[in-house]
């Protein structure tokens, strides 16, 4: 036979075949007939069985002398073979077979990458900005070959790129992986930043590896059997950009300015006039959901707290509409007035949940919760309602098992400081109607997901209505604080503080601003801003001394300023107030002495500077936008084959 080599223990990648030259036929032979001889390679397994599972086309050896052959997927093990060259004879001899050569080919156990996408590439932090809690912002998680999937485990690290940026975050506060809800969970440090500063964030997840063997094979799919690989990791970027305090909001909660507010393109609908609605923000834009509208010249009387909520109010009147404020810099017309300016559009005529007032809302964990006030023919709701945008409202339970009420408080707490817990709703106190008069409410009633409930706490404070409850970021945990109200007494100016909202401590038990009922409290650039509210339970011609428009700021509930003895816009009470994007206040409509109010205020009037550039849209459609940068993608992998 003909003379020929193997080049053995030959190592690639899976990637590099075919290409290899394996086998070659010899340069020289013996005598001259060889040379005009055909040569045949043949390969064969030695165990056909252990072969099979680690090859989807067996290898043979091509004419050039290129050793081939396709693996299956996620297949790994070791498979011998002998292969033999045989010469057809030429003109004067017969074929003959040369003496088998043995090799093996290893292919070494699958190392898959796990993978995940995220939500989000970007994501903005407003200053003093609450612990953070973001569900679902991991998705589609996988780790190692298909059926390993259930037998791995895998970790999760968020760490910035440069080290410095961890000071941006509360102690504590560094961002995780919350498994539960695949959540992003963080907390930025209650100090914020003065300029505006961009951190990316590199998100590695790991797997274990797995231990998965067919029992008795010579092959079969797996990640290694202990350890971690190095390389069994997908990375990906993501970018928080800290907004950096307002030098303007110093004067926030003294100087206010009206917004210029245009309706969406191609409508002429405008917020209307009401009262009892809430404000929230929610998505970089404050709703306004809900309230009670009637025509500015309604007669009144004198009422009280239960009488004005119900026995004059029609349910005609009563709105179930959800619309959005969107503060955005103003055009060239309107930037040298110092104004701010706002897109106004509605989301909805008529939500899924019944039209009401004297209702409350919050965000827990990316979406909106609403719960309770007066609805149809005089009816005090127990329900509560989730959405994810605005417009699709799905109702979660219509009789929750705390009393029904209305003119009560809906606050969430998250972030780190539940751990691995999710956050929870916080329902506080409110009044309920029972045909004698008022009841009111200190209970505390607490929920996951707005569905299920469990009462917390009877609070040390008075049962009440009418009061006011905000939360301040403070040292990266949410401490809340209930101002104000009315009880069986009349109208209060205590402040309470809680860090969990389930235990109570009163924090002063005269504020020097006057009692009030149906006021606003809201947490502004890490101070409590206090506006508006009834004085008492009668209208009186003095519109300053029942319905207020003096604000007042405190930093710890205990020591208040007056801010503005008497702001530019009329006195109210059942305002509604947010913060939108942590660098201003809006106060939205309420009632007024001469009747409902539909007008919107902002403190402070910041340049356009200081807002984000994204989409404007003004009445007549003009538009300007700067686009939104972008993260990258990081995944290794990869399987070793040997030959020898």
């Amino acid at each position: 036979g003909d003379a020929y080599e193997i080049r053995g223990a030959l190592t690639m990648n899976a990637s590099d075949l075919p290409g290899h030259i394996f086998a070659v036929l010899a340069e020289a032979c013996p005598a001259e007939p060889c040379s005009v001889q055909q040569g045949l390679f043949t390969v064969e397994a030695v165990n056909m069985s252990s072969a099979s599972a680690l090859f989807e086309v067996l290898p043979y050896i091509a004419v050039d002398g290129t050793l081939v052959f396709t693996l299956k997927e996620q297949a790994f093990g070791r498979a011998a073979f002998s292969v033999t060259l045989t010469d057809d004879g030429g003109r004067e001899t017969p074929g003959v077979a040369s003496a088998p050569h043995n090799f093996s080919i290893t292919v070494s156990r699958v190392n898959n990458p796990p993978h995940f996408d995220l939500a989000a590439t970007h994501l903005d932090v407003w200053p003093f900005a609450l612990p953070t809690e973001m569900p679902l912002f991991f998705s589609n998680l996988s780790v190692g070959p298909p059926d390993e999937a259930a037998e791995q485990t895998f970790s999760i690290a968020i760490e910035a790129v440069r080290a410095a940026d961890a000071l941006l975050f509360a102690a504590g506060g560094l961002p995780y992986f919350r498994a539960e809800g695949n959540a992003l969970v963080f907390a930025a440090n209650a100090v914020p930043p003065n300029i505006t500063v961009a951190v990316t964030l590199r998100v590695r997840m790991v797997d274990s590896g797995g231990t998965f063997r067919v029992a008795g094979a010579a092959a079969g799919w797996s990640e290694p059997r202990s350890g971690v690989v190095a390389d069994d990791t997908m990375h990906r970027l993501v970018t928080l950009t800290f907004h950096g305090a307002s030098a303007a909001a110093a004067a926030s909660g003294a100087a206010w300015a009206p917004a210029e507010v245009a309706p969406a393109p191609g409508s002429s609908q405008a917020l209307a006039p009401r009262m009892g609605h809430v404000a929230v923000e929610f998505q970089d834009r404050v709703l306004v959901i809900g309230g009670y509208q009637t025509a500015p010249d309604q007669a009144r009387t004198v009422w009280s707290p239960s009488r004005r909520l119900l026995s004059e109010h029609s349910s005609l009147f009563l709105l179930s509409d959800v619309w959005a404020l969107q503060p955005l810099p103003c055009p060239a017309a309107a930037a040298g007035r110092n104004a701010v300016c706002a897109n106004s559009s509605q989301l909805v005529s008529h939500a899924s949940f019944a039209g009401r007032h004297s209702h409350a809302a919050t965000v827990l964990a990316g979406a909106l919760y609403l719960a309770g006030g007066v609805t149809l023919d005089a009816a005090i709701a127990r329900d509560v309602w989730r959405t994810s945008d605005g417009v699709k409202w799905t109702m979660l339970t219509d009789m929750a098992p705390w009393p029904a009420r209305y003119s009560h408080s809906l606050v969430s707490v998250a972030g780190p400081e539940r751990g691995e817990a999710r956050g929870i709703l916080i329902l506080l106190g409110g009044a309920s109607y029972t045909g004698a008069g008022d009841l009111f409410l200190n209970d505390v009633w607490t929920s996951s997901d707005g569905g299920a409930w469990v009462q917390a706490a009877q609070a040390a404070w008075s049962p009440r209505a009418g009061h006011a409850v905000a939360a301040l970021n403070s040292a990266g945990a949410t401490h809340l604080f209930l101002a104000g109200g009315y009880d069986a007494t009349g109208v209060l100016n205590d402040v309470w503080g809680s860090r969990g909202g389930q235990t109570w401590e009163v924090v002063s038990g005269a504020a020097p601003w006057a009692a009030r009922s149906g006021h606003a409290l809201v947490s502004l650039q890490g101070r409590l801003l206090l506006v508006g509210g009834a004085a008492s339970n009668l209208l009186d011609p003095d519109v300053d001394e029942v319905l207020r428009r003096d604000v007042w700021g405190s930093t710890d509930g205990s020591a208040w300023q007056q801010l503005s003895g008497g702001a530019p816009f009329a006195g109210r009470e059942r305002l509604g107030a947010a913060v939108c994007r942590g660098q201003m206040a809006l106060v939205v409509g309420g009632r007024g002495e001469a009747g409902n109010l539909g007008d919107v205020w902002t403190t402070p009037a910041l340049p356009a500077a200081a807002l984000p550039s994204v989409s404007y849209l003004d009445a007549q459609g003009r538009r300007t936008q700067t686009p939104l940068s972008s993260s990258g993608t990081e995944a290794f992998w990869n399987r070793r084959v040997t030959v020898d």
